[in-house]
């Protein structure tokens, strides 16, 4: 009898360090990296003859009882009125993922994007992707990296896409941003 207590007591112990492992892989806590405010640079068609540059500004701060981190991109465009993007960012514990839901007001499509947060000795790795459909037989891919040193506030983001007719992925996009106050 007292052994079976005692491997009753031992898997009841195993599963509390398995539950306490999972409640810590991730946390919306680990997007506060970017609560304030920055100037940002948005470069479209990096490596192409013709890239746009898009200068604006981007303000974060928690939102819901703290539950997302919201970010508002503003961009100034030239002969038309300005570029908002609307960015919700939260960890999702169902999914295990970090999560950013966007909103654009020159793009009508809202794209859920999943992926993960690493930190690699001095600097934040958040990696993410999605697919969404963009006309009933294309769909596109999309994948970002933004990097930070820990040390450093500022951050780059390259954005990569391609769709379902072109396989090949295409740089798209790189962003830079510069904190100027918290």
């Amino acid at each position: 009898m007292i052994k079976y207590a005692l491997y009753w007591l031992f898997l009841l112990s195993l599963s509390f360090v398995y539950a306490q492992k999972d409640s810590v892989i991730g946390s919306t806590k680990d997007f506060s990296f970017l609560i304030g405010e920055w100037n940002v640079e948005r470069i479209y068609g990096p490596k192409t003859e013709n890239p746009r540059n898009l200068k604006g500004t981007l303000k974060c701060e928690y939102a819901a009882n703290e539950q997302f981190v919201k970010c508002t991109y503003n961009f100034k465009r030239p002969n038309k009125s300005n570029a908002m993007d609307i960015v919700y960012l939260n960890f999702n514990g169902i999914y295990r993922r970090h999560e950013s839901l966007w909103i654009s007001s020159a793009w009508p499509i809202k794209v859920l994007m999943q992926g993960n947060i690493d930190f690699m000795e001095e600097e934040l790795i958040h990696t993410s992707k999605a697919q969404f459909q963009i006309t009933d037989t294309v769909t596109e891919y999309v994948q970002s990296t933004l990097r930070m040193k820990l040390y450093k506030a500022l951050f780059v983001r390259d954005t990569d896409i391609k769709t379902s007719k072109d396989s090949v992925w295409h740089f798209h996009l790189r962003e830079k941003a510069v904190k100027i106050s918290d």
